[in-house]
């Protein structure tokens, strides 16, 4: 499923040098459903597996760090032997509880695929001005239990997931039904500064 959806295409984008054992997984957890490639990029990227009933579903989830971590999210549909398909965020997140919350990433936090985004730069032109994405997304490395959170930065910059500097507040608990990952508030929200350890967990 991983090499259907990172592609050489994908790879070459990334500005790879030719030679491709630069590429490795550092995690491939088949048990858990969860891998994690490096490469000669700031970053990394993270594969998550979510079974369904009539389909499977790989989450594309990719960190681009450099003083601090911008993320991408792609969801994959695998239904019997057809070719995958990207299904938009708008479709696989029910955030219709958190009405408020929904307006706002659908605003600010997809790029022009309709993929999860946090980078100004991916969106369409009309959307570019707009405020910077507040929210991250947080995948468990085993077992249910996605976060979005919001990034609470000390000096106020739109710098993401800075260890040392960031701040993040769980704003939704994400469930996944087979088919969708469904929102619900998180009830206590504690704030979690992300130091070196902090960072592993969650990130």
């Amino acid at each position: 499923m991983i090499g259907k959806v990172y592609t050489q295409a994908e790879i070459k984008s990334k500005g790879a040098r030719s030679d491709e054992r630069s590429y490795r997984f550092s995690i491939f957890d088949a048990v858990n459903g969860y891998a994690r490639v490096l490469g000669p990029f700031e970053g990394y990227n993270d594969f998550f597996l979510l079974r369904g009933g009539n389909a499977d579903y790989l989450l594309f989830l990719e960190y681009t760090c450099g003083m601090a971590c911008a993320q991408r999210a792609v969801f994959h549909r695998f239904k019997g032997g057809a070719a995958p398909v990207v299904i938009a965020l708008k479709d696989i997140l029910d955030l219709s509880r958190l009405e408020s919350i929904q307006r706002r990433l659908l605003s600010v936090c997809v790029d022009s695929d309709g993929n999860f985004n946090t980078e100004r730069v991916a969106r369409d032109a009309a959307q570019q001005l707009l405020s910077a994405c507040p929210y991250v997304l947080s995948f468990p490395k085993k077992g249910p239990g996605a976060v979005l959170f919001k990034v609470i930065n000390s000096d106020g910059s739109d710098m993401r997931l800075s260890v040392g500097k960031t701040r993040v507040s769980p704003r939704a608990l994400l469930r996944w039904n087979g088919e969708k990952l469904i929102a619900s508030a998180p009830g206590e929200e504690n704030e979690i500064f992300l130091n070196g350890a902090q960072m592993g967990i969650f990130f």
